[in-house]
This record gives C-alpha cells, sequence and structure tokens, in this order.
C-alpha cells in the first residue's frame, strides 16, 4: 500500500510526513516494556516514533520545530478535537472547550542571519548535529537547555566552524549582559512554537490566555500516552 505524505516548509526545510500507524503504537509499547533502557533513552526512542519514524526523509529539527511537526502530524492523523476543562482566573467559573489542533498552535518560523554581538559574529542555523536531543533532554536546568539550544544552532563563529564543545567554552566565560545581548538575538532568529489560546470568559467576559502543556487528548485514546 503506498503511503500517503503531507509537505511542509519551514526553516528552509521540505519535510513530508505520514500519519501515525498502528505499528507505532507497537513500538511504544515495546520502549515502554524494556526494561534495559533508561528514562532518557525511553524519551529518545519516543521521539523518534512520535515523529522521525513519520518522515519521509532523514532530518535533524530543534526542539521548536518538533513540536511543530508533531501537531502537523497529529492534525493529518486524528480527525478528533483536543479538548479543555478551562478555569477563569477571576471569576473561578469552570468551563469546557475544544480546538482543532491548528486553532491553538502559534509557530512562527526561523530567521537565520548573521549577527555582531561586541565584535563577535555569530551566524545562526538549523541543527546539524545529531547529540542535540540528547543533550537538551538530559540538561539539568533551564539555563544549561537555553544555552545548549544556542550553541547547537551555530553555524559559523568569526567566520569559522566551531564544534560545540569549543563554543560552549567560549560562552561559559561571557560576561551576563553580553550573553543575554547574545540570547535575544538568538531569540529573535529561531523558530518558535507553543500551544496556546485567548478566549473570553463566558461567565464574567474577562479576556483569558492559557498555554497548554501535557495536553491529554493529543495522542490517539488507544495509545494511552
Amino acid at each position: 500500500m503506498e503511503i500517503e505524505y503531507n509537505t511542509v516548509n519551514i526553516s528552509g526545510l521540505e519535510i513530508q510526513f505520514r500519519k501515525w500507524k498502528v505499528k507505532d503504537k507497537t513500538l511504544l509499547d515495546q520502549i515502554d516494556l524494556d526494561t534495559s533502557l533508561s528514562p532518557l533513552e525511553k524519551s529518545l526512542k519516543k521521539r523518534q516514533v512520535f515523529v522521525y519514524n513519520c518522515l519521509k526523509n532523514p532530518v535533524l529539527l530543534d526542539i521548536e520545530q518538533y513540536n511543530y511537526v508533531l501537531s502537523l502530524i497529529r492534525e493529518f492523523s486524528l480527525h478528533s478535537d483536543l479538548e479543555f476543562s478551562l478555569e477563569c482566573e477571576k471569576c473561578k467559573h469552570q468551563f469546557l472547550r475544544t480546538f482543532k489542533t491548528p486553532e491553538i498552535v502559534q509557530f512562527k518560523d526561523s530567521d537565520y542571519k548573521e549577527v555582531d554581538i561586541r565584535g563577535m559574529k555569530i551566524k545562526f542555523g538549523n541543527i546539524q548535529d545529531s547529540n542535540y536531543d540528547r543533550d537538551i533532554l538530559n540538561s539539568i536546568s533551564s539555563s544549561e537547555r537555553y544555552l545548549l539550544d544556542l550553541v547547537y544552532h551555530i553555524e559559523e563563529l568569526n567566520g569559522k566552524k566551531v564544534s560545540v564543545e569549543e563554543a560552549l567554552d567560549l560562552f561559559q566565560e561571557l560576561d551576563v549582559d553580553v550573553f543575554q545581548e547574545l540570547f535575544d538575538a538568538f531569540c529573535d532568529q529561531r523558530a518558535s512554537c507553543s500551544f496556546s489560546k485567548t478566549l473570553t470568559c463566558p461567565e464574567c467576559g474577562q479576556e483569558l490566555h492559557f498555554e497548554f502543556e501535557n495536553i491529554s487528548s493529543f495522542f490517539p485514546k488507544s495509545w494511552n500516552v
């Protein structure tokens, strides 16, 4: 049977993706039952199942690109709405809402270009190192994750290719104000993806903004994810 693919272009990458299949659930069960795997290894393998196994051609994605492609695969695979039980922060009224996946996905594509931060010329680009996922998931703090994410996106530093280790050593010695300037420039360029929605409370009319994480109805019900 011929596999049907959808196509999306993000960050200069053409990504073709298929729907989730029953075999993907089988792989998830095998991962859960494999006692030889560490929690980190299980997380990495599940990320492979949720997205990378669904791609026609291999590609490396950063965490924001990954989440966006994940949302596209979910929308392609399932016709069911996402269900949320919400509460107004002002009047405490509780209410239910359902949305199509694209209705809560806020995605901004990358716009990479060279920046000059106090004499440091840095060119950012897409992920090229397959160790990215492991290092990001294994980071012990948000500050370490932010630093690793930035470093893995560096294509050139002062006109030269640098390794992740070399860039980390250099940036560890930066003054915090210099690094903040660099980090802000990086955030302006990189892709971003969030799951959120602004609504009006049906009881009191208060405008509410919700950020959604760990969405229980995101995956197929039969998967029990």
